[in-house]
């Protein structure tokens, strides 16, 4: 038996935190644990360590002792477990759960405080502790201790708040379980219920069904307090169907609700009516639909009764699906008298929307839908002047496509549909056709159902399919509805995408006139238009999109004899009033006002009049020359025109010029230099230049020839970094980055330069990462053989970087370096310099990613230079570089062992081996045994 003084003596000896782990590592004997807690060896757990912008949870040796002796000591284990001091290290909690699911449930239920503790810490990394906390759910439920079981359920069960800016101070909330992922909340799920049973079951149900509130509460917006959840939208069915999309947590946790519900149904019917009750009280939607589908499946009269006779359900669009289904199931279960009342409902429902209307305000189209909607469903049980109305209602209506979903996706999509197929819109002849478009309405019933957007959809599929006839007949097909414009339009557009041929001369007059097609007012332009275009906007845009592929066909351009109509269409499209200045703030998101361009009229115009540029340089035969000034002088006026304030003052429309800066500096070099302070005012740099700098720096890469025009913008984007509050900032200043180390590699200025100086003065350790991570990751994606400039450029760089950061005290603060590993990866240098590179970062920074890809290539470089090989993977083990735990590489760690066992780096592998034993990666000992 082991004394205070014996361990004293032991724990001495130990110099390294090698002997540290290799003495806990080969402790088993549980009479060490009493005078190890005296000198207080458990009171000091290992803390995440932060290297930049990871972190990496070491073992903590002490607590894998405990968990090898918990169960010859369970009792004084738990007490010093109770007793540590705590620790955000995930892996210590792992420990400690190991430890009590070795003890027996009367012991292990003691540490469900502290696993709650755990659970609610904020931003916390779990690994492999939410599978273990399941396991001793299970545990404890097993041993009798439900309570504590649905306890440390519903915090491993919990949920947090996520917010993700959609669009200047607009938040899209999310609800995110506080594990990983919803694929490990399920395994979570898996693991915990089989131990829940009956009533127990209940309420484990019962505590999913809160968590399924939070979520929803977490995604509602402020007004919507009424009954509503909108859950026939983002879950079309509470059974399996491809009607649901993914949509999250939420999916998760009802799939859950309704499994377990339905087990009930076998293992204690009699539980199951006060479940419905449940979820009948619920106050959302989503439960009532929970409820309906368990009640159908119940086959039960007086739940089918109890649920079809519920007015609020009558009322609610949310739920008509499930109550839809049970009607059909369970009208025929209802007695003559609940019958009757049902078809009451549905007449009071009728008198009620026309309780407020004039006999020649009453839509009796409406009314018979709105009847139809319900008779259907019951079709088979109904009788006498039921039955006649409803075989009237058929003759007139038909069978409803998918009568039991008010909005139902196709394809994998949800969108707007059509009164008629493709097919039969094909099969019309043009006149028909045409008189069918201008005379047909959407019924107006909750506003689902067939629309102009989805009848417009269709149309351009029509138009696809009989091209040169539509072509033939546009002088027919001018529609006072302007989204049936626009379809046909963009039918044209995508005969164009597939290479099919298009008559322009007739397109173009077509496009010229829809162009010229006017709101009645400019608020008409700006109403919502729900299910169809809100003005001829769109028309407008589509027709420059049209224009824009047509001047870059290879193999259907323009005819350039219609050079004058083509500006035409261009012209009114700059002449639109979209976007309005005033609004276009609020709908920019973080990247960038360009995106904002991109969708609007003036925008896409814009960007339609620099490709007419070099179509007409082109038609020209200018060749790579100049387009002149006065070879397009409409071009260059409307260039000029919308960079002048007093006429154009949107910054989304400024932010086309910095898009296309590559493009207006060849077309004609004067007109840019003259023309480059208008699109980049110095005097403006948070407004006009940034919205033209911006998109410049974001979508372009970067070209010699604009750097020489545009050194000086470089220099004052420099400068904005200190500005860099908001995500937009951090992308833009991480695309500088790119920019001027690549202008670096290209040889545009030397290390020494000024720009260069600049550039670091102001970057942080994150930019620092990105300028070493953007030269490996593109030198490791190079197919072939790099110019050997720039690789002697980019090792000049690394010198440079190395030299730096050996001024820098703390290798926390060097972490830069640790992105070598791409550049190891690359193989585009040379090997023992790679090497020597590796180890070189190594000891500055004790870390190099990503560890798997430099596993890859030290297997390639063993066999000729082991010794390298070897002292990178020692020192790869001995700072414990593991982007994903040691299992990122640890295959590959089997394959190189051995090899370098058999050279003259054995004794460096021999150590290693050593190393990896005392961190608890004991395979590798066999390795040694068969060793001479």
């Amino acid at each position: 038996m082991p004394t205070k003084e014996h361990v004293q003596a032991a724990l001495s000896k130990i110099q390294r935190t090698a002997d540290y782990d290799f003495f806990f590592e080969n402790l088993k004997s549980p009479d060490w644990l009493e005078p190890l807690d005296e000198l207080k060896q458990f009171d000091r757990p290992s803390e995440p360590l932060k290297e930049g912008n990871s972190v990496r949870y070491p073992f903590w040796p002490p607590a894998r002792y405990l968990v090898k002796i918990a169960s010859e000591k369970p009792d004084k284990v738990m007490q010093v477990i109770l007793k540590v001091p705590a620790t955000e290290n995930p892996r210590v909690h792992e420990d400690f759960v190991d430890a009590a699911l070795k003890m027996p449930p009367e012991i292990s239920v003691k540490l469900n405080k502290k696993i709650i503790e755990w659970l609610g810490s904020p931003d916390v990394n779990f690994l492999l502790l939410p599978s273990k906390i399941a396991t001793y759910i299970a545990q404890l439920k097993a041993g009798g201790f439900a309570k504590e079981a649905l306890e440390t359920s519903s915090f491993l069960l919990g949920l947090r708040e996520s917010e993700k800016e959609i669009e200047g101070d607009s938040f899209f909330k999310r609800a995110q379980p506080i594990v990983r992922s919803e694929w490990e909340y399920d395994e979570v799920l898996k693991e915990i219920t089989p131990s829940f049973q009956k009533d127990d079951k209940v309420e484990l149900i019962k505590l999913l069904c809160e968590k399924l509130r939070q979520a929803i509460l977490f995604e509602e917006r402020e007004e919507d307090r009424e009954f509503r959840d909108l859950s026939y939208m983002w879950r079309g069915s509470i059974e399996n169907s491809d009607q649901n999309r993914d949509d999250g947590i939420k999916d998760t946790i009802i799939n859950w609700i309704r499994d377990l519900s339905e087990e009930l149904l076998t293992e204690d019917p009699d539980l199951v009516a006060s479940l419905c009750d449940y979820f009948r009280a619920g106050v959302f939607p989503i439960f009532s639909r929970l409820g309906l589908h368990i009640a159908r499946m119940s086959e039960r009269a007086d739940l089918a009764s109890k649920f079809i006779l519920d007015q609020q359900l009558f009322d609610c669009l949310d739920v008509w699906h499930e109550y839809a289904l049970l009607i059909e199931a369970g009208y025929p279960m209802l007695s003559n008298t609940e019958q009757k009342k049902f078809l009451a409902m549905i007449a009071a429902d009728i008198s009620f929307q026309n309780k407020n209307k004039s006999p020649s305000e009453i839509d009796e189209d409406a009314n018979e839908r709105s009847r139809y909607h319900y008779y259907y469903m019951i079709r088979n049980y109904l009788h006498g002047e039921d039955k006649r109305i409803f075989e009237r209602l058929h003759a007139k209506i038909g069978n409803p496509e998918n009568p039991t979903f008010h909005y139902h996706m196709s394809s994998g999509w949800v969108g707007p549909t059509s009164p008629k197929t493709t097919d039969e819109l094909k099969s019309l002849p043009i006149n028909e056709l045409k008189k069918f478009l201008d005379e047909w309405a959407p019924p107006d019933k909750w506003n689902f159902g067939p629309s102009i957007e989805g009848l417009g959809r269709e149309l351009e599929v029509v138009v696809l399919a009989r091209l040169d006839e539509f072509v033939d007949n546009l002088d027919q097909l001018q529609f006072l509805e302007k989204t049936y414009v626009r379809a046909i339009i963009e039918g044209f557009a995508k005969a164009l995408a597939e290479k099919k041929s298009l008559k322009w001369e007739k397109v173009v007059d077509f496009l010229l006139w829809a162009s010229g097609q006017q709101d009645e007012s400019e608020e008409d332009a700006f109403k919502p238009g729900g299910d169809k275009d809100p003005s001829w906007g769109w028309s407008r845009q589509a027709a420059c999109r049209l224009i824009e592929r047509g001047l870059l066909s290879e193999t259907n351009e323009i005819p350039f004899s219609l050079r004058q109509k083509v500006w035409s269409i261009i012209s009114l499209g700059l002449s639109d009033i979209h976007p309005k200045v005033e609004v276009e703030d609020k709908y920019t998101s973080d990247r960038g006002y360009y995106q904002t361009a991109i969708n609007s009229i003036r925008g896409v115009a814009l960007e339609t009049a620099v490709h007419y540029g070099f179509w007409v340089r082109r038609n020209l035969d200018l060749a790579k020359a100049e387009l002149p000034i006065d070879k397009a002088p409409e071009l260059f006026s409307a260039l000029d025109k919308h960079l002048d304030l007093r006429f154009e003052q949107s910054k989304s429309v400024r932010s086309v010029y910095g898009r296309w800066i590559p493009w207006l500096l060849p077309l004609n070099r004067q007109w840019f230099q003259s023309a480059k302070e208008s699109i980049l005012p110095k005097d403006d740099l948070k407004g006009y230049w940034a919205a033209a700098w911006d998109a410049n720096i974001l979508f372009n890469q970067p070209y010699t020839n604009v750097f020489k025009e545009l050194k000086d913008h470089y220099s004052l984007a420099i400068d904005r970094f200190e500005l860099s509050e908001d995500e937009k900032l951090e992308k833009i200043d991480e695309r500088l980055v790119d920019h001027l180390i690549a202008l670096y590699l290209y040889g545009e200025f030397a290390l020494d330069s000024e720009i260069m100086a600049k550039l670091y003065s102001k970057l942080d350790s994150n930019l620092k990462k990105r300028a070493l991570d953007m030269i490996g990751r593109g030198l490791a994606s190079e197919k072939h053989a790099p110019d050997p400039d720039i690789v002697k450029r980019s090792v000049s760089f690394w010198d440079f970087r190395v030299e730096e950061c050996k001024k820098i005290k703390e290798p926390k603060d060097r972490i830069e370096l640790a992105e070598f590993g791409w550049w190891f990866k690359s193989a585009q240098f040379d090997d023992e310099w790679s090497l020597d590179q590796a180890i070189v970062v190594l000891n500055l920074c004790n870390y190099i990613t990503p560890d798997y890809m430099v596993m890859e290539r030290l297997l390639d470089l063993a066999d000729k230079y082991p010794q390298k090989v070897a002292e990178v993977f020692r020192l790869m083990v001995d700072c414990r570089v593991a982007d994903h735990g040691f299992y990122g590489w640890l295959e590959k760690a089997k394959i190189l062992l051995p090899k370098l066992l058999k050279t003259d780096a054995r004794e460096t592998a021999i150590k290693t081996i050593h190393k990896l034993g005392a961190y608890g990666l004991n395979q590798f000992g066999a390795l040694l045994k068969d060793l001479k």
